[in-house]
């Protein structure tokens, strides 16, 4: 089941920066999908996919520099 990334559940300032870290973890062999719709847009958690919180930071924090 694929998970989806946004701004709102990211915590990232704008789009390029989400669509910068679901491409990175597609990369990885995650089934994630970039989105710009929010709100309840999971039924599961990060983890749920393989994703550990430093796993998730480290996303965000090299989306944050490179986007």
């Amino acid at each position: 089941m694929t998970y989806y990334i946004n701004i709102e559940n990211t915590g990232l300032e704008n789009d390029d920066q989400v669509r910068y870290m679901a491409d990175a973890m597609q990369n990885d062999g995650h089934d994630v999908e970039f989105t710009r719709n929010f709100g309840a847009v999971n039924t599961m958690k990060a983890e749920d996919i393989g994703i550990t919180d430093d796993q998730w930071v480290a996303y965000v924090e090299a989306a944050d520099a490179n986007a």
